[in-house]
């Protein structure tokens, strides 16, 4: 707990990657830098506050009871933001922030915004904690592809780009 930060805290420049965030009464506040393959769940507010740019890639965010506000510039891709008490629409602006690639409701309409849904990610228990998708999902496959995933794993530990394409979100489905 703390009135700034909480579990994470980071700075211009600063890269949080394969991380499980949860259980923080104030969980992230980011000031820049990016955040890579991260569960957020059972937090406060995940914060962008900041004139720097903050980036979001492929990071599921669930379950937390102030939601994910973007107040700067940030850029959200391949990730799932859904499920929040309170969403970032609600509480912040996101000025110049741009999704692709990406799961939420509402759906982002800004004239940068692509290839994004407000259907229900299909999580396979979110109640549970569970934030694998089903094979019915409509995140799977529907990532964009990017460098840094070459032999890059999934937070448990799977490959990241399984089949055709990378999936949204921090976990990668994997069909039986």
């Amino acid at each position: 707990s703390a009135t700034w930060g909480g579990g994470i805290y980071c700075g211009t420049g600063g890269l949080v990657m394969d991380s499980f965030v949860t259980g923080n009464s104030s969980a992230a506040y980011m000031q820049g830098g990016t955040f890579r393959n991260c569960l957020f769940t059972g937090n406060g507010r995940i914060w962008a506050h900041t004139s720097a740019a903050v980036a979001f890639e492929n990071c599921t965010v669930s379950g937390n009871s102030e939601g994910f506000v973007l107040e700067q510039p940030a850029t959200v891709e391949n990730c799932i933001v859904y499920g929040n008490t309170s969403n970032w629409t609600q509480t912040g602006l996101g000025t110049n922030s741009v999704w692709r690639n990406s799961c939420t409701k509402p759906k982002p309409a800004g004239p940068s915004d692509v290839d994004n849904t407000d259907s229900d990610p299909r999580f396979v228990n979110a109640a549970n904690g569970d934030f694998n998708l089903r094979g019915s999902s409509p995140c799977v496959n529907q990532g964009v592809f990017r460098t840094w995933m070459t032999g890059a794993r999934d937070l448990q530990g799977r490959y990241r780009v399984i089949g055709t394409s990378v999936d949204m979100g921090a976990f990668e489905y994997l069909p039986m």
